[in-house]
C-alpha cells in the first residue's frame, strides 16, 4: 500500500446538510424583545446511507504536506491489510451501526502505528475511535493481553463511555483503586483502562502502571477532552504537556491518541508541539460548531432585579425564563403531551437551587423520585450521582438542572432547549453545553436544538478576570454580529456552516432579527 506522508494533516470535515454589576452597567441595558418559542421538530431527516457518508462529501479535501486531495483518494493511502483486519473485526463484533469515515481513518492510522490528534463535534461518536482501536492494535502489534490507557478528566463521562463500551472497560479512580481484579487487568480481560489524571499520582494507581509498564501491556495511550486538561494549571495539564510521562505509561511503538470536541486551532497547535510524538500525527479536525445548534443570547434583567423581580412589577429571571420555555413546558404538562426537554446550566449552585425551588413551587412536585426535574452538581454523593445520571440518559426527567462540572457529561439523546444562565468563561462553552442536545441518533439524524445565553451588565463586568474577551465581545454585539460567524473565527478550524437547511434561518439573535425586519 502507499506510504504514508511524514508530516500532519488535516482534514476539513463537514456535517452533511440535509433538505429534510453596577447600577451604570445596569441602567443601560435594555430587554431584548422574547419571539415566542416554537416547539422544535424532528430536525434533520438524514437518511442512512448519508449518515454514513457525512464526513465524506465531495467538496471535502486533506492537506497532506500542503496539497489539497480529496478525501476518498486519502482513504486509499491507507494500509489495505489493516482495512481488511478492521473489516474482520467489524463482523464480529457485529455493531449496529456503521462508521463514519474519519471513525475508519483514524482507527486504521493507530493500527498503522501513527498517532492521531482527533477533533470532531460532540456526539459524532470519537470515543468508538479508541475503543476499536484498542482491539485492532492488539491484534496487530501480537500483544494479546495489551491494554489501551485512556486518560478521561471529566467524572461524569465515565459512566456515559462505560456503558455504551463495545468492549469490556476498567476504570482507574481518582483514589487509585481498579474497578477489576488486578490479576484480570494484567492478564487482558479489559482492552480498555479508563484512568482520572489523579489516579497516576496515588500509590496504587503509580503501582498498576507500573507493572503494566513492566510487562508491556499499554500498546495504545489516549486522551479525551485534551482541550480542558490545557486549560488546568495542577497535574493534569502538567501530564499532558510533558510528552516524555505520557509516552512513558506506553510500549516502545504504542501511538498516542489525543481528542477533543472543542478544541480551537491554536490549542491543537499547541498539544502536537507539546507532545514531540515519535512520528508526525494525522490531525482530522472540523468545525464543532454544527448547523443543528440555534445561537440566541438574549439580555437577562438586572442583577438588582434578584430572580423574582422587584416589587413594582420589574421582571425578574423568573419571569424570562417563564417566557422563552417553561409557559409551553407547563402547557405541555397539562394538556398530556411529552414536554420538551431543557438541560439549564449554571456556573454556581445557589442559581441552579432558586430554579429548583420555583420548579417545585410551579409543580408541586418536592420528591425527587418523582419530579420532572433534576439538579447535578459536585456535592452530591457519588451514589446519586450515578442514579441521576442514569436516568437522565432514560430520559426521565424532562428538566436538568447542571453546574459547569457536568458541561460534558450529560448523556441525553433528545434535549430541545439548552439555557445557560450567565455567560461562561470560554466561547467554547457554549459549542460545548449547546452539544449536549440534539446528539446524533442511531439512524444519523440530529435533533433542533435551541440554545440560549443569559447576561447583563453585571455578569460581563470586567472584575471577572477569568472570562475571555472573547465573550463579551460576542453578547454586547449579538444584534449586530452573527454568532455562528463568531464562534466559527474562534475556532477557526474548517469552513463556516450556515444554519440548518443551508441558509440562516436556524441560526442566532442577528438572524432573528434580520428576518423579522
Amino acid at each position: 500500500s502507499p506510504a504514508m506522508a511524514s508530516g500532519p494533516v488535516f482534514l476539513p470535515l463537514v456535517e452533511s446538510s440535509s433538505s429534510g454589576s453596577s447600577s451604570e452597567e445596569e441602567d443601560g441595558e435594555e430587554m431584548l424583545e422574547d419571539e415566542e418559542v416554537q416547539p422544535a421538530g424532528d430536525g434533520l431527516a438524514i437518511s442512512q446511507e448519508l449518515a454514513r457518508s457525512n464526513y465524506s462529501e465531495a467538496g471535502s479535501t486533506v492537506e497532506e504536506q500542503g496539497e489539497p486531495i480529496k478525501l476518498q483518494d486519502y482513504a486509499r493511502m491507507l494500509d489495505t491489510t489493516v482495512l481488511g483486519q478492521l473489516e474482520e473485526l467489524l463482523s464480529t463484533l457485529g455493531l449496529p451501526y456503521s462508521l463514519v469515515d474519519f471513525q475508519r481513518i483514524a482507527v486504521v492510522t493507530l493500527g498503522m502505528g501513527r498517532s492521531v490528534v482527533l477533533v470532531v463535534p460532540t456526539g459524532s461518536g470519537k470515543m468508538t475511535v479508541p475503543l476499536l482501536a484498542a482491539l485492532l492494535v492488539r491484534l496487530i502489534q501480537g500483544v494479546p493481553r495489551g491494554i489501551t490507557l485512556i486518560t478521561q478528566p471529566l467524572s461524569a463521562l465515565q459512566l456515559e463511555q462505560v456503558g455504551n463500551a463495545i468492549c469490556p472497560v476498567a476504570v482507574l479512580s481518582m483514589s487509585g483503586a481498579l474497578s477489576c481484579s488486578h490479576e484480570e487487568l494484567y492478564n487482558g480481560d479489559y482492552p480498555v483502562l479508563l484512568a482520572h489524571p489523579e489516579s497516576y499520582d496515588t500509590p496504587e494507581g503509580q503501582r498498576i502502571l507500573e507493572e503494566l509498564r513492566r510487562q508491556q501491556l499499554i500498546t495504545l495511550v489516549a486522551v479525551d477532552e485534551f482541550h480542558t486538561l490545557l486549560h488546568w494549571k495542577n497535574f493534569r495539564g502538567s501530564m499532558l504537556t510533558s510528552s516524555s510521562r505520557l509516552r512513558a505509561f506506553g510500549r516502545e511503538d504504542a501511538p498516542i491518541l489525543i481528542m477533543s470536541a472543542t478544541a480551537t486551532k491554536k490549542e491543537i497547535s499547541t498539544v502536537m508541539k507539546s507532545l514531540s510524538l515519535r512520528n508526525e500525527p494525522l490531525l482530522l479536525a472540523t468545525n464543532p460548531v454544527l448547523q443543528h445548534i440555534k445561537f440566541s443570547v438574549v439580555v437577562k434583567p438586572p442583577q438588582a432585579y434578584g430572580f423574582n423581580g422587584r416589587g413594582e412589577g420589574k421582571p425578574g429571571l423568573k419571569d424570562l425564563l417563564w417566557r422563552i420555555f417553561f409557559r409551553q413546558w407547563m402547557a405541555d404538562r397539562e394538556a398530556g403531551i411529552a414536554p420538551k426537554i431543557a438541560i439549564i446550566f449554571a456556573k454556581k449552585l445557589p442559581q441552579l437551587l432558586l430554579v429548583h425551588t420555583w420548579l417545585q413551587k410551579l409543580t408541586g412536585q418536592v420528591s425527587a423520585a418523582t419530579a420532572p426535574f433534576c439538579m447535578v452538581h459536585s456535592h452530591l454523593p457519588p451514589p446519586t450521582e450515578k442514579v441521576i445520571l442514569e436516568n437522565v440518559a432514560k430520559e426521565h426527567y424532562s428538566i436538568i438542572l447542571a453546574t459547569t462540572r457536568f458541561m460534558v457529561g450529560i448523556n441525553i439523546k433528545r434535549a430541545d432547549f439548552v439555557i445557560f444562565l450567565e455567560p461562561f468563561d470560554e466561547l467554547a462553552a457554549l459549542v460545548q453545553g449547546g452539544g449536549r442536545g440534539g446528539r446524533r441518533q442511531a439512524d444519523g439524524t440530529r435533533r433542533k436544538v435551541q440554545t440560549y445565553l443569559l447576561f447583563n451588565g453585571h455578569s460581563l463586568t470586567s472584575k471577572n478576570t477569568e472570562m475571555d474577551e472573547e465573550v463579551r465581545r460576542m453578547c454586547r454585539s449579538a444584534t449586530t454580529t452573527c454568532t455562528r460567524d463568531v464562534l466559527h473565527d474562534y475556532f477557526n478550524l474548517g469552513r463556516k456552516e450556515k444554519g440548518q437547511e443551508g441558509g440562516h434561518d436556524w441560526c442566532c439573535t442577528f438572524h432573528d432579527n434580520v428576518a423579522s425586519s
